[in-house]
């Protein structure tokens, strides 16, 4: 998995994805319709193209990570790719 990121292009490896910063100092992602994303968010959104296009097993720790990127890009389901609900780790280090 790799990200290549400069000051007006980013592009992933495996997804294909591509994101161009705009006059405006917003960035468009390719697979996003045109929505405009802070730098962040452009950097979340080929992330998580990547680890979808990767397409780890269900059960993989990386799936942990992809509710919350697609929380901050404002597609987030309740339950990820990937991942059934029995698939989840359970938390066993919470503080008595």
């Amino acid at each position: 998995m790799s990200l290549r990121i400069s000051e007006e292009l980013m592009s992933c490896d495996r997804s294909g994805q591509r994101a161009v910063r705009r006059a405006d100092g917003r960035w468009t992602v390719s697979g996003y319709g045109g929505r405009a994303f802070d730098r962040d968010q452009a950097i979340t959104a080929l992330t998580l193209g990547e680890v979808l296009a990767i397409s780890p097993p269900p059960g993989d720790p990386i799936w942990l990570f992809v509710p919350g990127w697609r929380a901050e890009l404002g597609t987030a389901p309740t339950v990820p790719t990937g991942m059934t609900r029995a698939d989840r780790p359970r938390r066993t280090d919470r503080l008595a």
